[in-house]
């Protein structure tokens, strides 16, 4: 007897495979290691199933379609009970046995003339948590089915399975999770990590593998994926730069500046700051003898670099956003009655699926062909990307405007039931390249459920981390047409263009700090209306027209009316730091 199901199968820890970072590298690795195991496991269950499964989402998974996939897949088949369990169980093991191959060709493409240490390969199966649940129809709809599977997929996810660790996990766990034995450390002064009696000397720049720094298995397997000689993922220092990284590799003096260097150039030399022995011993690079021929290349780049107007940066971005109530969107809610209709539900969601993955790929190559940063994970709904200062909101609000035109509102002209728009909320976390970048990631996730807990959610929250350790957040719901965006840009492009001096920003703050907790805020709004008009006035760099002066006062004004005073005078603040920095 032939039974049709939907199959629902999912790869887990996202959260090692991804957040669970040192170095930028780690991020890309670990997206591109989760799209690629994912990929796999679609095509094995379609052979498995002799290509008579539906794939139902994610539409566009092959792999010339150049995406990056979520942990997840669902499909659509007929089969004979009996073969239920075997294909679950076939494809759980498949996918197990895959990521295990590709931690052994890591190790032996970069660990050479030594045998897997101890404990190798029970921390690479250990790793993968895969749950996998079939849901026969049996006469239900394809709506009734589909939120079956998706509530016994939570059920099976609420028992927590875990292996005993052997005791060989016992001593220094390694640095990107905390959690498993560090078996490997860096060549550099021969150094073994504390507490590490059997960790095996691998050969990395210090770059890609700082002095003293201790990874497991699993990490060496994401810090190494994919990595080509010389082509790491851009450090965060490299990505503060980027801006000017097309100048700055003109110049002759460059050349000269990295054959000093050798094999463990990196853009943090670009700082002069680090130009010492103390630094370079410190990343485990040996300081040049002629490192007074170093310092004269680097004045000769930036030399060049200002000529042209052109100033370094330290401070970049990370922007994290994801779909608003994507649980109703593919529930099918907003179809109204034709919710019902299985083949126009089945549909939806295809289509659904198609809609985001092209807008991810739309996202990945605005930002990384334009040079505004660097896509790390683009999955559709979902966006991680680490961006230059230079012109960040500009970036932010052309994201959210592809989103709006690729998805939402494609999606109402297909299907004129729908009337809502989709949305997304966004978090964006501003700080020093040398801050640590797994806090750099939480703060830029913790923005994104902030943005999320404001009601109706279509939100964004933006904190700077700054060096000194001072932080500022606010958030605020983008507005009708991004119009609260678009105020935050016109201050940014006012105080860029020199029409006013970023005066009036310190002159709110000092008038109006002490009042943040007022508890009349009307009252309050219109003496700050006031000021903030005679501040602006005063802070006139050239011969502006009043309807500049105007304009500006109106954009403050709006943020006001959008959150509160606190917010507002850290949106300002955030506006001026931004000014400064980029």
């Amino acid at each position: 007897m032939i039974t049709k199901y939907l199959f629902l199968f999912t790869i887990s820890p996202v959260q090692a495979f991804i957040s669970q970072a040192r170095k930028a590298q780690d991020l890309f690795a670990g997206s591109q290691l989760l799209t690629d195991i994912t990929r796999y496991a679609i095509v094995e269950f379609n052979k498995d199933t002799n290509d008579k499964a539906d794939i139902i989402f994610p539409a566009k998974w092959e792999k010339k379609y150049d995406a990056a996939l979520p942990n997840r897949f669902m499909a659509e088949i007929e089969c004979a009970p009996k073969d239920v369990f075997s294909i679950g169980n076939i494809l759980e093991k498949k996918v197990k046995d895959y990521f295990k191959q590709i931690a052994d060709k890591v190790f032996f493409r970069q660990v050479k003339g030594h045998a897997k240490p101890e404990g190798f390969d029970s921390q690479i199966e250990n790793h993968l948590n895969i749950h996998w649940v079939f849901e026969e129809y049996k006469e239900r709809s394809y709506l009734e089915t589909y939120n079956a599977i998706e509530s016994n997929l939570g059920s099976v996810k609420n028992v927590r399975e875990f292996n005993q660790l052997p005791d060989t996990e016992r001593g220094r766990k390694d640095n990107l999770s905390g959690e498993l034995n560090a078996l490997f450390f860096n060549s550099k002064f021969g150094r073994k990590p504390a507490f590490t009696e059997d960790a095996t000397l691998i050969s990395a720049p210090s770059s890609l593998l700082s002095p003293g720094e201790g990874l497991s298995a699993v990490s060496l397997t994401k810090r190494f994926y994919n990595y080509k000689k010389g082509e790491p993922f851009p450090s965060t220092a490299e990505i503060a730069q980027l801006d000017i990284k097309e100048d700055v590799e003109k110049s002759g003096s460059l050349k000269l500046f990295k054959e000093i260097i050798k094999n463990d150039f990196d853009y943090q030399l670009l700082y002069k700051d680090n130009l010492n022995a103390k630094y370079f011993e410190k990343q485990g690079i040996d300081f040049p003898a002629n490192n007074n021929s170093l310092l004269q290349f680097h004045n000769d780049i930036f030399k060049e670099l200002k000529e042209k107007g052109k100033k370094q940066k330290k401070y970049y971005a990370i922007l994290i956003f994801d779909g608003d109530n994507m649980g109703k969107w593919l529930s099918g809610k907003a179809l109204g009655e034709k919710q019902k209709d299985d083949a126009y539900l089945k549909k939806y969601h295809h289509r659904f699926s198609e809609l985001l993955a092209d807008f991810a790929k739309s996202a990945k190559e605005y930002v990384d062909e334009n040079n505004y940063g660097r896509t790390i994970f683009a999955g559709g709904d979902d966006f991680l990307a680490m961006l230059n200062l230079n012109n960040v909101f500009d970036v932010v609000a052309e994201l959210r405007n592809k989103f709006d035109q690729e998805v939402s509102l494609t999606l109402k002209n297909e299907y004129p039931e729908i009337k809502e728009d989709v949305n997304f909320s966004a978090g964006l976390s501003i700080a020093h390249y040398q801050h640590p970048l797994g806090d750099v990631l939480n703060t830029a996730r913790e923005m994104e459920k902030r943005a999320k807990n404001i009601p109706e959610k279509d939100a964004f929250a933006i904190a700077v981390l700054k060096h000194s350790g001072e932080q500022q957040k606010m958030v605020i719901k983008w507005g009708d047409k991004q119009s609260n965006l678009k105020s935050i840009l016109n201050i940014v492009n006012a105080l860029k263009q020199k029409d006013f001096s970023p005066a009036f920003i310190e002159n709110l703050n000092k008038v109006f700090q002490v009042f943040v907790n007022s508890e009349n805020p009307e009252e309050l709004f219109d003496i700050f209306k006031l000021e903030t008009g005679t501040f602006i006035k005063r802070a006139k760099m050239q011969k502006n027209s009043a309807l500049k002066v105007e304009e500006l006062k109106n954009d403050i004004e709006n943020i006001y009316n959008a959150v509160d005073l606190k917010n507002t005078l850290e949106a300002l603040n955030i506006i001026d730091f931004i000014y400064r920095k980029a």
